[in-house]
């Protein structure tokens, strides 16, 4: 006719954008990443189930009037508490004073505190071993120990 093709079947529709799958499909990369985090939160729930479960059978062991199963194993758990000391009350030790009547052999220092005595000042010396120290000082010490500071020699009795 005159050159021009005769119109045929319309034009299909332009295909779907590519944005359309977005999300359908995860890379290599996305799928370590939420491999890594579910391992993560798996490991932390293990975790924090072990810790719950552990202090519920200690607090049910330590009950008072707490059965203990012969069949089942024996878990003993040491909690520490502060020590009585054996060591004679500090108002019971010999007293010194540095400077004045019986001050040979009285130290220089304190060895709890390391401070110097200052003259007349006034300390307790330990029975066993002779070492001196401020009042102040071995009273603290003997709260939680039984022995000397210097040489761990014991703390007797005066007598």
């Amino acid at each position: 006719m005159n050159g021009i093709a005769p119109a045929s079947a319309p034009a299909p529709a332009p295909a779907a954008p590519s944005w359309h799958h977005v999300g359908r499909t995860l890379s290599g990369a996305g799928a370590t990443g939420l491999t890594a985090a579910g391992t993560v939160l798996l490991l932390l729930y293990l975790a924090g189930r072990f810790v719950w479960v552990y202090n519920k059978e200690v607090a049910a062991a330590n009950a008072p009037g707490a059965r203990v199963d012969s069949a089942a194993p024996v878990r003993v758990v040491v909690v520490p508490r502060p020590l009585r000391s054996a060591a004679p009350p500090v108002s019971q030790l010999p007293a010194f004073v540095r400077g004045g009547e019986g001050h040979r052999g009285a130290p220089e220092e304190c060895a709890v505190c390391l401070s110097e005595f200052a003259e007349r000042e006034a300390g307790r010396r330990l029975p066993g071993c002779g070492h001196g120290f401020h009042e102040a000082c071995i009273a603290a010490w003997l709260r939680l120990n039984s022995t000397c500071p210097l040489c761990r020699a014991a703390v007797a009795s005066p007598g």
